[in-house]
């Protein structure tokens, strides 16, 4: 092995010597320009990739590094075709059933695109989760709340703490201009959970005080070197009870439009299986 592995690095070397005789003519494009074993690469395997007017260098560049990526490759697979017994290498058993598995998908595809009721009502997702609390049980602390960041040098204290506790349509809504116009980072509770994990760092939340902050504290202040930093918290739910449906609703319209497509599938196999058995298309011996 290390006989023949060095004669393919002194054949690179020799082709790495002579690759730029093919940049600006025309080389014979049955030329090999590598090998591996018994195996070769010519100079028509490559000549796709080299783009049109671009340097010499670059051309020089890209043949090495396609005749470096066949050897590696074309060396393993020798080495892996040497190794492995005749049943390894016999692949025609798997391929047929890709195929099969291919054709299959391609078809429950195509009856899943005609036929699948995609659309879950409210009422459906809330019955779900009425029934399986169970599975709805929240592996974080989440929050609704608002927090808005703010370059320390034109920040008004008061005037934030004032409109992020509001809930006044006119103060939320001044708070949202006052938002776009001067914060670097905010959210403005939309009546949607987030996980306290997610924010804390950002918020300069520490481990120590995020239960004083959550159960006893809805209001913060905190700084770094640039910025200042409120956070209003209007709901908090600790890890470990169920969580809230507005934070579940996709993934049961995920879950409900799954059983769907599988309650369809089974039922066209099931009409396919009993059809054939009533034309005696199918025999068990």
């Amino acid at each position: 092995m290390y006989f023949f592995e060095c004669r393919v690095l002194v054949f690179v070397f020799a082709v790495a010597m002579t690759s730029c005789s093919f940049i600006g003519q025309e080389p014979d494009k049955e030329q090999p320009i590598a090998r591996a074993g018994d195996s070769y690469l010519y100079y028509s395997d490559i000549n796709k990739y080299i783009p049109n007017n671009i340097s010499s260098d670059d051309s020089a560049s890209i043949v090495q590094s396609h005749i470096t990526s066949w050897l590696r490759g074309e060396l393993m697979y020798q080495k892996a075709k040497n190794n492995l017994t005749e049943e390894e290498l016999n692949h025609d058993k798997l391929i047929e059933n890709y195929r099969r598995s291919l054709i299959m998908y391609a078809y429950e595809t195509k009856i899943i695109r005609q036929e699948l009721d995609t659309i879950v009502g409210e009422d459906e997702i809330i019955n779900y989760y009425d029934n399986n609390q169970g599975n709805f049980i929240l592996q974080d602390d989440v929050v609704r709340l608002s927090y808005i960041i703010i370059p320390k040098d034109v920040t008004d204290k008061k005037l934030v703490a004032k409109l992020i506790k509001s809930e006044d349509v006119d103060d939320i809504d001044a708070l949202e201009d006052y938002c776009r116009d001067y914060a670097s980072d905010y959210h403005l509770d939309d009546g949607g959970w987030i996980t306290l994990h997610s924010i804390k760092n950002k918020l300069l939340i520490p481990e120590y005080n995020e239960q004083f902050f959550l159960y006893r504290s809805r209001y913060m202040e905190n700084s770094n070197e640039t910025s200042a930093i409120y956070v209003f918290v209007k709901e908090y739910l600790p890890a470990g009870i169920v969580s809230p449906i507005e934070l579940v609703a996709n993934n049961i319209r995920r879950i409900i439009i799954n059983k769907r497509k599988k309650s369809l599938l089974d039922r066209v196999e099931n009409t396919l299986y009993e059809t054939a058995i009533k034309n005696n298309a199918i025999e068990i011996y």
